[in-house]
């Protein structure tokens, strides 16, 4: 099953060997297994030897990259998983030992509600940050705009598929494909803000125009368009494409330049808060800090 684990450690030394610890096991496994054994393994007993419990079930499921699996940020841990047969109880338990403050969210039980607090560089910068965050937020809590475009998915990339119907990357050496280029950077902005404006009630013939020119560029990077480029292609892409970035919460707020989101559901919570920090370190902010609870 699905499931993401979060360790919080006291500092980021200790958050740091946590993390090498996990992932030379995830790679020892990935790397002799290759997904294709439910054997428990050596290094699982090992384990839970260590930290004194025992491990029942084997992580030999998973398949590298490793990278895939496990994320560092600041002094949190990330472990997750999408594979059907993600088996997550060995690892809840050794995160469990090595910190008290351990966050689960299953694929149908639990959730991790996370909060951010950061400083702006000035109060204009914060003013906007807040109001687009709000946007976003004010949309996404709206259970038919659920899957909308995040103001920061454009750090994240895309993702293509070979054969798909609105979006295709036939060239690609898998049946699906992921690009992150300048050119990957800006159509998704435009989409974003063809998005916002279609949202604000805006006249969207600029917006379209500009959303057109930057998908017509990703023809040079062997991305095409099944049904050709028009305002009801990029409609399609926004309400079909699967973000990754995204959630949902209580709206931002801010007193000068310090601003906090209260309290947000991340879809994925690693891959979004990643790409979040991205996108506040472009408009210059500092002192981002995490926080998380369970729900």
């Amino acid at each position: 099953m699905s499931f993401q684990l979060i360790g919080t450690f006291e500092n980021e030394s200790a958050a740091s060997e946590a993390y090498a610890e996990i992932y030379a096991l995830l790679e020892k496994i990935g790397e002799t297994y290759m997904g294709l054994s439910e054997v428990l393994t050596w290094w699982e007993v090992e384990i839970g030897q260590k930290y004194g419990f025992e491990w029942t079930e084997t992580l030999a499921w998973m398949r590298l990259p490793v990278e895939n699996h496990i994320g560092l940020i600041a002094n949190h841990v990330f472990v997750h998983s999408d594979q059907k047969r993600g088996e997550y109880q060995g690892l809840l338990k050794m995160l469990q030992a090595m910190t008290p403050d351990v966050y689960l969210k299953g694929e149908y039980t639990h959730y991790i509600v996370s909060t951010m607090h950061f400083l702006a560089p000035d109060f204009t910068t914060a003013t906007h940050i807040v109001n687009e965050m709000n946007h976003y937020f004010g949309y996404s809590n709206q259970e038919k705009y659920e899957r909308l475009m995040s103001p920061w998915e454009k750090f994240y990339g895309w993702k293509f598929y070979r054969n798909g119907d609105i979006v295709a990357a036939p060239n690609a050496p898998s049946w699906k494909y992921f690009a992150n280029s300048p050119t990957i950077y800006a159509a998704l902005d435009a989409l974003y803000n063809y998005q916002t404006a279609r949202f604000d009630k805006l006249p969207l013939f600029k917006f379209e125009k500009e959303a057109l020119a930057s998908l017509t560029v990703l023809l040079e990077e062997g991305i095409s368009f099944p049904k050709g480029l028009s305002g009801e292609t990029m409609l399609e892409i926004l309400n079909t494409s699967n973000w990754h970035t995204g959630g949902y919460g209580e709206l931002a707020i801010h007193t000068g330049s310090k601003i906090t989101l209260p309290a947000t559901q991340l879809f994925h919570t690693y891959t979004a808060l990643k790409m979040i920090t991205k996108y506040l370190e472009e408009f210059g902010c500092t002192d981002i800090l995490f926080g998380f609870t369970q729900d």
